[in-house]
Parts: structure tokens; sequence; C-alpha cells
């Protein structure tokens, strides 16, 4: 399997995990199972019971707050023990369930990546996405490694072309911008005009991004690995620009209409990417001046590398 670097990757939104049952969903190229106890506490855990190898999506949450086998019943705890066989009427110590590190935070499921133990306080995030401001989200996917992904983003030379008939109408492709990097971000301008003064688009180590239009209308997004050559993208519209509830709803849902398309004119072209990751696929490049947030991406990506995960997933 690809390597990902080490981190808290936002992988889910909270919404998406009810307490009524299990879901499944694919990430870092392995099946994983969520669900709730029942507190409400979230758990995440290898879709793969231990005992003949089907996936415990299918299966229910018990009474008890385990989730169990569809299979034969087996039950398995939060911390992935298996309290309880039919067969047998006990437990089985030697059948035991895979259970991984996570959080929730901003509306956000987060999956550690990493043998070392994680620290929740680290959990990456944009301060100026406060409360003051309403979002909605839509969900799109690439058939492209999460590094493809992220670079369309941060690359602003493109918008004269892939998007002219939208955001990028009568974009100058000779603009340079402001770029600047640290260990974990990347973070750019490009000055446009005194309208848009306060623009910006930034970058956080492993998978958030933000694109700040004004002080008051931002999109941020969330790539979250399916597997090597799919990315499932969380696109989330933020505005304090109308404070009354119903209307500022109904104005973050229309501008994410608006998003739906721009994001269909990147998908027609990074689905065209290579397979695999750009620090792989990408050492024949030739990049260019407008091409400096992608090259900045790339430098944290192998560096991250020295902290990465072969599986991806570590319990």
């Amino acid at each position: 399997m690809h390597q990902y670097p080490q981190g808290w990757y936002a992988v889910a939104e909270s919404r998406e995990v009810g307490r009524t049952g299990p879901v499944g969903m694919r990430r870092f190229g392995v099946d994983l199972v969520f669900w709730r106890e029942n507190a409400g506490n979230l758990v995440v855990q290898r879709d793969l019971c231990p005992h003949r190898s089907v996936k415990l999506s299918l299966g229910s949450i018990t009474k008890s707050g385990t989730i169990a086998c569809p299979f034969h019943g087996m039950q398995f705890d939060a911390g992935g023990a298996c309290r309880h066989v039919p067969e047998t009427g006990k437990p089985a110590s030697a059948l035991c369930l895979q259970t991984f590190w996570t959080v929730e935070r901003y509306g956000f499921v987060w999956l550690w990546i990493g043998d070392e133990a994680p620290q929740v306080d680290q959990v990456p995030w944009f301060d100026e996405l406060d409360d003051s401001f309403d979002y909605a989200t839509i969900v799109e996917h690439v058939d492209c490694h999460i590094t493809r992904a992220i670079e369309n983003q941060l690359d602003f030379v493109h918008l004269a072309f892939v998007h002219r008939t939208t955001i990028g109408r009568g974009f100058d492709p000779t603009r340079k911008a402001t770029v600047e990097s640290d260990d974990s971000s990347v973070k750019f301008s490009v000055q446009q005009n005194e309208k848009f003064a306060d623009s910006s688009i930034c970058f956080k180590m492993p998978n958030i991004w933000m694109n700040t239009i004004t002080k008051r209308f931002r999109i941020m997004l969330a790539f979250c690995p399916i597997d090597e050559n799919r990315t499932r993208i969380y696109l989330r519209t933020y505005q304090a620009l109308v404070t009354w509830p119903l209307l500022g709803s109904a104005l973050t849902r229309l501008m994410n209409q608006s998003n739906r398309i721009v994001f269909k004119q990147d998908s027609r072209i990074v689905n065209s990417h290579p397979a695999g990751a750009s620090t792989d696929t990408g050492a024949g490049e030739l990049l260019f001046a407008g091409d400096g947030p992608i090259r900045h991406l790339r430098r944290l990506w192998e560096k991250a590398q020295k902290h990465r995960v072969a599986s991806g997933l570590h319990g």
C-alpha cells in the first residue's frame, strides 16, 4: 500500500455516523467501520471480523453497546475485545478487532495515522473558522491520489484555462504569487484588487485547505484518501455575510451550487493524472514560477514521509 504522512486526518463528517447502525467507509486503502457506543462516543475499527473475515458494517449495534457480526453474532466492544460468542456464550480473548485512534472536532471525524501515540490538541484547524460562520457541505470525488487533488487547489495559473467560463474569467496567468511556508503549511496570495485585499489560500498538513475570499467568506476543503487513486473531498462554504440563520443557510447552499460547477471543471482535468503520488510520479515534471505553492507542498510531503506509515493505519 502507499505510505501516508503521520498526522490527524479529517476522514468523514460526524453527521455521517448515527446511532442506528454501523457505517462502512474505505480510507487509506483499508475498509473501516464507524459506529457509536450507547453514550454516543465514536468508534472506528477495521471492517473485518477476525473470525471469518466478513464486513462488520453489515452487522448491528447491540443494546449493550457492542458491534455484532452479521455472520455468527460475535460481539466486539469499543476497544476491539470480543465480549460474546453466541456459540459458546462466553467472551473470546483470541478474537481481537483492530481499533484506531479517533476524535471528533469541528464537525469532522479525525483519524490518527501513525506509529506514535497521538495528541488530541494537535488536530489541525483554521482558527478563523469560528462560530460566527454558517456553513454548508457538499461532497465530491476525484480519481487521483490525494497529492494531485491538493496540488490542484494550490494552482492559481490554471484558473485562466480550466475555469475560464467561471471563477477564472478574465484572470491574468502572468500574475505572481506571494508564498509562505513552514513545517506544516503552505500559504499564498495573488493580489487581484482592493475588494479582495484579504484573499489568500492556505493548506495545512496533512489534508485541510482554506480559501479566504474575504474575511467573512471562506471555502474549506478536506481531502480524504479512499485509496491510492481515489480521493473523497468535503467542500464547505463558510459565510458570515448574512447572520439571519434561515437566510444564511440558504445562501451557503446557493454558493455550493456554484462550487459544484467549478469542481466538475477541475475533476475532468485532475482525473487524467497518472496513478500514484505526485512526489513519486512527478519527478520528471518541470515546474514554473506559478507552481511555487506546489513546489512547497511537495517538499512538505516528502519531509513528512520520514514519519510515514506503510498501511496508513495503526491501532
